[in-house]
């Protein structure tokens, strides 16, 4: 949802943005996969910890990714290193209810960017990056590609991943990291 909730506080006041990086995100509704609401579905009625740290795995990562990647340094399965600190998570923070899940069911399907205000926000031209990964469950690429569609121009640079899903930021954090930093540099200094 922080890219959603982003556009939104951009659109309150243009001309105070100074650089904007919208990461796996929608311009509005959109319909996620079976396999993506089956998975949150499973996590959400998990009665273990485990259960819910693997169902979360399986949203966010594609098996592409989690069957072929180990850590190179112990040898551990990425999958097992992913799933052991979303343990940790689900230990340390309480998670939430079934209503707030269908609170941000609710906030996802009713947010909506018009094709003016994407517009508006194009022609501000502070720099923009948007980040998605084509095997993405949660939020499909398409949604990257609406967006890219509307904002155009040197302004805006794109940054797609192949084998990525819904946790790209995870399994690329150094590619995106990069970028981040190079858009922001490439903002204008505040006024």
């Amino acid at each position: 949802m922080g890219g959603m909730i982003a556009q939104e506080l951009a659109l309150l006041d243009l001309r105070r943005v100074r650089s904007l990086t919208l990461v796996s995100t929608s311009r509005d509704r959109y319909k996620a996969s079976g396999r993506s609401l089956g998975l949150m579905v499973r996590k959400t009625f998990s009665l273990t910890v485990p259960a819910k740290a693997n169902s979360m795995v399986d949203t966010l990562f594609p098996q592409e990714y989690l069957a072929k990647t180990r850590i190179a340094e112990t040898g551990e399965s990425v999958r097992g290193a992913i799933a052991r600190m979303y343990e940790l998570q689900l230990k340390r923070w309480p998670e939430p209810g079934l209503s707030g899940v269908m609170g941000q069911t609710a906030a996802v399907q009713t947010h909506f960017v018009s094709d003016e205000r994407l517009q508006d926000m194009n022609e501000a031209g502070f720099p923009i990056l948007i980040v998605s990964a084509m095997l993405d469950d949660v939020i499909p690429p398409d949604e990257s590609i609406v967006l890219r569609e509307h904002l155009n121009g040197d302004h805006v640079h794109t940054l797609f991943f192949d084998i990525g899903g819904h946790g790209a930021i995870c399994q690329y954090a150094d590619e995106i990291a990069e970028e981040v930093i190079e858009t922001m540099r490439r903002a204008s200094p505040p006024l």
